[in-house]
């Protein structure tokens, strides 16, 4: 027991029947403490133990953490009765566990719901703590479970939800991820007296979880920030289609030389680039500007807004306008793009260039219900 102890960074009460101070000790040891995560700089995993050594420079500090871990590889050693239990693991960190995880870093968001008592939310999601499958013909796997259990105030379980996510990327798409982000939204109906939601992620093939808890109902929805995707998507019946989420979080920061891309596809294998980085937003490829302000319109707004009366309103109460500006960050860069005027206007320091203004001019029509093309796709 005091070897177990040591090895995770706990005490051993003993020869002492009287466990309250004990007990006393615990939870005051638990209800203030540091949480710190780090990447290994070995990224190969052959199930050696590797030490872990926390220090500080403040004299007369106790630390109490684990001695190390092991070096599991990702799904080699991932056996059957393993993955059997993904659920129950999911579950428990989803509905049990007093603490979120952190071992995988994640934020969300609440976004516009596409119906009346439904809950959407936007997740960034870090890729770096996440284990993407060795490439097999240039495609790199990778699975994850997404969680989300609901809470009553009391702090009570009411109901849990999961979804399998399953993706492939090719090698260009697996670096993209990498420097920006991989993003997924969740759609839920809370059960009458939800007060809480925690959602969560997991890595199958390691076990590693991170985890959220997001007050319900949400806040008011602000304007929508533009974020890249984590992969391009297939087109769906002859429209053009963005590989682009809106949502109001911060994506997980790319490196400083990382540009963000968004990519728009229509069914004869056009495409159009939308792309910005810490000093100007450009647009580039074979596809027309009209057809990719489609697809980003389609993306930002397609599902839970309408033009009604010539205005794009939610869908929900036909009175709440569709948010702008859009907001296009970069690091401590940004600008915005406002579509209620007669023209689209700009602020911000990130350089707008001549080739990116007319797919804003084509979606500016797109959101004053100007374009056929806005009114076609909301009354079909």
């Amino acid at each position: 027991m005091q070897d177990l102890a040591q090895q995770t960074g706990g005490q051993v009460c003993l020869n002492n029947n009287d466990l309250s101070q004990c007990i006393t000790r615990a939870i005051d040891d638990g209800s203030s403490y540091y949480e710190l995560t780090y990447y290994p700089a070995d990224r190969n995993w052959h199930g050696e133990f590797r030490k872990v050594s926390v220090k500080t420079r403040r004299s007369g500090v106790q630390l109490a953490f684990r001695d190390g871990y092991f070096a599991r590889a990702s799904d080699a050693s991932i056996s059957a009765s393993e993955a059997k239990d993904t659920d129950t693991r999911v579950m428990h960190a989803a509905c049990n566990d007093l603490l979120s995880a952190t071992s995988i870093l994640m934020s969300t968001k609440a976004v516009p719901s596409d119906q009346a008592g439904q809950a959407k939310y936007f997740l960034a999601i870090d890729p770096n703590a996440l284990s993407f499958r060795s490439p097999e013909g240039d495609v790199r796997t990778l699975h994850l479970e997404l969680g989300a259990c609901m809470f009553n105030a009391q702090g009570s379980p009411l109901q849990y939800f999961r979804q399998s996510v399953d993706q492939k990327f090719s090698e260009s798409e697996y670096r993209a991820t990498i420097a920006s982000g991989i993003t997924h939204t969740m759609s839920l109906v809370p059960k009458p007296g939800t007060a809480r939601i925690r959602l969560l992620v997991c890595d199958t093939a390691t076990g590693m979880i991170g985890s959220v808890d997001v007050p319900y109902p949400s806040e008011p929805f602000s304007a929508p920030v533009v974020q890249t995707e984590n992969k391009s998507s297939a087109p769906s019946q002859g429209e053009p289609i963005a590989s682009a989420a809106a949502a109001n979080t911060a994506a997980v920061n790319p490196p400083a030389a990382a540009p963000h891309v968004i990519k728009f596809h229509d069914k004869d294998g056009r495409t159009g680039i939308l792309q910005w980085d810490t000093q100007k937003i450009s647009y580039s490829g074979d596809l027309s500007a009209d057809a990719s302000a489609h697809g980003m319109f389609e993306s930002l707004w397609g599902k839970s807004y309408a033009c009604v009366a010539g205005k794009l309103v939610s869908v929900t109460d036909k009175a709440t306008a569709a948010q702008q500006p859009l907001h296009f960050k970069s690091e401590n860069h940004g600008a915005e793009v406002y579509l209620d005027a007669e023209s689209v206007k700009f602020s911000g320091d990130l350089i707008i260039d001549p080739t990116v203004k007319p797919l804003f001019e084509a979606l500016r029509e797109l959101y004053q219900c100007k374009s056929p093309a806005a009114i076609k796709s909301q009354t079909n």
